[in-house]
């Protein structure tokens, strides 16, 4: 069976204001936002809020997706974007000499 039909169907459910098919959609997609965000900000911690975040941004927004089977991508997108954001907060907050830890710095290429 294909697996991104549940998802078409979790989707359009969720935009009709399902909010158990959006659990679904949360308990398919939550090990790949994870990792998404973990890789963005390398802590624990730090990637579970973003993630969190990330998926109040996607039921805010759930309306405006005109393609549901472009959810997973879609909600990528978020979660990278939510975590980057977050990594800027953090870096304007930390002031050397006050905090336990440094914010995370990206990989330079």
């Amino acid at each position: 069976m294909d697996q991104s039909k549940p998802m078409i169907r979790w989707v359009k459910a969720a935009q009709a204001g399902d909010v158990d098919a959006f659990g679904a959609l949360v308990q398919a997609t939550q090990a790949m936002a994870y990792a998404t965000a973990r890789k963005v900000l390398r802590r624990d911690a730090d990637a579970r809020d973003a993630v969190q975040e990330a998926y109040l941004t996607a039921f805010r927004r759930l309306v405006d997706l005109e393609r549901p089977e472009a959810f997973a991508g879609w909600l990528r997108r978020i979660v990278i974007a939510t975590a980057l954001n977050q990594r800027r907060r953090a870096r304007a907050l930390w002031v050397p000499g006050h905090a336990p830890d440094p914010p995370p710095r990206a990989r330079r290429k």
